[in-house]
Parts: structure tokens; sequence; C-alpha cells
């Protein structure tokens, strides 16, 4: 395949990724930059020569919710670090806003993996304290555990992939994802500096019932993260940064 035939193929694989249809946009960028990755192509190559728009650094929020919890907010934020992009939270009474800021490919699929995980441990901790008749002091802290290890689990995942290394060997062309986190993490500076104000937040000191804290640490090590990373890297409001 010669490299005027990769760039054409990316140059419609980008033109589909502003598709309305939220899933058919994703694949399409995702598909477009492991093209990219694959034969050491950078993003300029591509566009110069076309008119075809880039999924470029953006803004991305997926929902309003109650869950606000610290552990929420810390699980969200390294999901979002994987999949190559940056969490930010605001808060309005009760309720509290996730923001996932990168490309609308990854902010969409990180959104959905953060949202999955945090629906996970909410419903193993309810069936862990009726299956032990706990106390909702017990649940909260199983929570916080469970939520805790699978942080855990993705913040080793993301040192894995930005040293080089795919111990799993599930990623393809891993090599280059070092260099792909690299710039994009320069791009989501960049954004974040221009376009939005921000300040950093403090975890807060919780104490918790130790017993259940460790029983949702145990289940945290059985949740599948599935990380399907391909090398996807691609109004001022004041935001909260999650706590690292």
């Amino acid at each position: 395949m010669t490299k005027e035939t990769i760039i054409e193929k990316v140059q419609k694989l980008l033109a589909l990724a502003t598709s309305s249809n939220e899933h058919e946009a994703a694949a399409a960028a995702e598909k477009a930059h492991a093209l990219l990755a694959a034969h050491n192509l950078s993003m300029a190559e591509v566009t110069t020569t076309s008119d075809a728009p880039v999924d470029e650094v953006g803004q991305h929020t997926p929902n309003e919710t109650k869950c606000g919890a610290p552990w929420v907010r810390t699980l969200w934020q390294a999901t979002a670090r994987l999949y190559f992009c940056e969490y930010a939270y605001s808060t309005c009474g009760d309720n509290t806003r996730h923001y996932v800021i990168g490309t609308q490919a990854n902010s969409i699929t990180a959104a959905h993996m953060a949202e999955f995980l945090s629906k996970t441990v909410m419903k193993l901790s309810l069936k862990a304290r009726k299956e032990q008749d706990q106390s909702t002091k017990w649940q909260r802290s199983f929570r916080q555990g469970c939520g805790e290890r699978i942080r855990i689990r993705l913040h080793n995942r993301l040192k894995e992939l930005q040293s080089g290394r795919d111990e799993q060997n599930t990623i393809a062309n891993a090599n280059n994802l070092p260099a792909l986190y690299q710039s994009n993490s320069q791009a989501l500076r960049a954004f974040m500096d221009n376009e939005m104000s921000v300040k950093k937040s403090k975890a807060r000191s919780q104490r918790y019932h130790a017993g259940g804290y460790n029983a949702g640490q145990e289940a945290g090590n059985n949740v599948g993260l599935d990380a399907q990373i391909t090398a996807t890297a691609s109004s001022t409001s004041t935001l909260a940064l999650g706590a690292s």
C-alpha cells in the first residue's frame, strides 16, 4: 500500500469522524489514528493535502449525576488519562458534572468506560452488602476500596503503555504509544490553558470501615477493564481538576 493510498484512506475516515452518529464517528476516528500510527504518519501530512476535518482536542460532557464521591472522580480521571484525555469536574448543588477533555473519539470512549466502571462498583457494593448483611458505612467503604483498586490498575496500565511495554500483548503498534501519549498530552495542556479556567482540588480524608474497604479492594481486582487502547491519540468555565 503506497503512502498516497494510506493518506487517502485516513482522509476518508476523518470525514466520517464528523458523523452525527457517535459510534460511527468514534470508530472512524480510531481507525484513522491507528493507520497513522501503523505507518508512522503525522496528522499534518494528511491534513496538508486535504480539507478533511481533524478530530481535534475539545470538550465532551457525557452527563450530570449525583454520583460525585471522591472515588468516582479519581476513577474518571484515571480512565480519561488511559484514553488520551484529561478530566475535570464541576458541582452544582447535589449534582456533579464530569468533563472528559480530548478528541471526540477518545473522550466518548473514555466517558463510556468511566461510567461503566463507576456503575459496576456501585452494583458490586450493593450486592455485597445484601449478601453479607452489612451497614451503609460498610457499603460506602466497599465502594471506596473497589474504586481505588481499579484506579490503581488503570494507572499502572497507563504507565505500562507510556513506557512502550505491552505486557498483555493486546495492543497493536504498542511501540508508537509513548510518543502519542506525549504529543496528545501537550495538546491537552494547551487546550486547557487557553480555553478553560481550572483549579486544583484536594482529596478529602475519609473515614471508612476497614472490612468493607478491604472487601472492595479484593472485588476491584476482578473487574474487567477492557482497555481496548488503539493508537487513537489525537466557552470558558471554572472547573476542578480531579486529584491525582
